[in-house]
């Protein structure tokens, strides 16, 4: 268990939008750019919450079928930014998409204990026919340690090592390694069978 959630503010939101106006992070952004272009299969190091947000909106902008997430609570300033927001509606937008998403219960429980007015799963509601959310109090580890995840298609993940420090390993082309290790791993937890429950959008933190 983390400690309780802090309740954002607008200031906090406006402040990481901030952050996206540097030449740093452009030249992030087109260092990304240039690995997808390449078909590369180089394993980088991702970290910090701009950097992220970065990946995550690539996974979503170059994703044509399904995307997978396995996360805590999706509350956060990643999540409500609109580089984050944007893709991820973007993609839900277009023809024959579908979106994965099961989140830790524990974390779930802690977010109940805050008011929040505005998240991630108001702007999914219009697409719910698309998406299916499931949450579970099981974890994925690698080397005894809790990850999260997230996989584009069967071609890109992006697989946080450390979500308290947001440090991440990034791969926008390997898919024997999705398919061989990834996937299966997601999906098992993500079964009904293996304990996971089915939530809604708009009742997900009720």
């Amino acid at each position: 268990m983390t400690e309780d959630i802090k309740l954002l503010s607008v200031e906090d939101l406006d402040n990481f939008e901030k952050q996206f106006h540097s030449r740093e992070i452009e030249n992030y952004m087109a260092a990304v750019s240039e690995i997808s272009h390449s078909n590369s299969s180089e394993v980088f190091s991702n970290s910090g919450n701009v950097h992220a947000a970065i990946i995550f909106s690539h996974i979503f902008s170059k994703s044509k079928s399904i995307v997978r997430i396995l996360a805590g609570n999706m509350y956060n300033v990643v999540t409500l930014s609109n580089v984050y927001q944007d893709a991820l509606l973007a993609f839900l937008g277009r023809k024959d998409t579908r979106l994965h998403i099961l989140l830790n219960s524990d974390q779930l429980e802690e977010i109940k204990k805050t008011a929040i007015q505005d998240s991630i799963f108001k702007k999914l509601q219009p697409y719910a026919s698309k998406i299916t959310i499931r949450k579970t109090k099981k974890e994925l580890k690698r080397d005894g340690k809790m990850i999260h995840l997230c996989i584009g298609d069967q071609s890109m993940y992006r697989l946080e090592t450390d979500p308290e420090h947001r440090h991440a390993e990034v791969c926008l082309n390997d898919a024997d390694y999705i398919n061989k290790y990834l996937i299966p791993a997601y999906e098992k937890l993500f079964s009904l069978d293996e304990g996971a429950i089915e939530c809604q959008c708009e009742t997900i933190y009720n």
